[in-house]
């Protein structure tokens, strides 16, 4: 990251860079292809400090929400599960798991909104994603509803609605 960035402005600039890094390949920005996401994810592995890199990662989620969604952002929580698996398999482009891990997690961000959106899109979306990914899914959708929901009642409906092996982590 160039040192004239000041620190406090780095996560946020690499979370929204995404679509500058499908035009740095060439691709065209209102309808990239699949080959300019393998490309610009790449341009990730660029980023020096891990946690910085992790977040270019995870502005690709970010905007693959709303390619799934044909860039209408306003119903993000109404997504059906095809769209839901969609993001998942463009994530999947990322060039290795953990940058896949990132991906999913930028998504997840998008469709939660910070608890402005109906969180049982966000279940079906780790529902409905891979079985190797779900685990982590439903550990950031909890840490998420943690960060953002103080309402005693909303926290303990949304932890029944998880499947049961996530309930305890979930009531803490």
């Amino acid at each position: 990251t160039p040192p004239f960035m000041p620190e406090e402005a780095r996560g946020r600039c690499l979370d929204y860079l995404t679509p500058y890094l499908w035009e740095a390949v060439g691709a065209d920005v209102n309808s990239p292809k699949e080959e300019d996401f393998k490309k610009s994810f790449e341009l990730c592995n660029l980023v020096a400090e891990e946690g910085y890199r992790q977040i270019c990662y995870g502005g690709f989620g970010k905007e693959f929400v709303a390619l799934a969604q044909d860039r209408d952002i306003r119903r993000v929580d109404q997504m059906d599960n095809e769209r839901l698996k969609r993001v998942e398999n463009l994530c999947n482009l990322a060039p290795h798991n953990q940058a896949t891990l990132a991906c999913l997690d930028g998504a997840l961000r998008s469709i939660f909104w910070g608890g402005e959106n109906d969180v049982n899109a966000s279940i079906r979306f780790c529902q409905v994603i891979s079985p190797q990914n779900q685990e982590g899914c439903f550990l950031n959708l909890i840490d998420q509803v943690s960060y953002y929901i103080k309402d005693a009642k909303y926290r303990e409906s949304f932890c029944a609605k998880l499947p049961s092996q996530f309930h305890n982590q979930c009531l803490k």
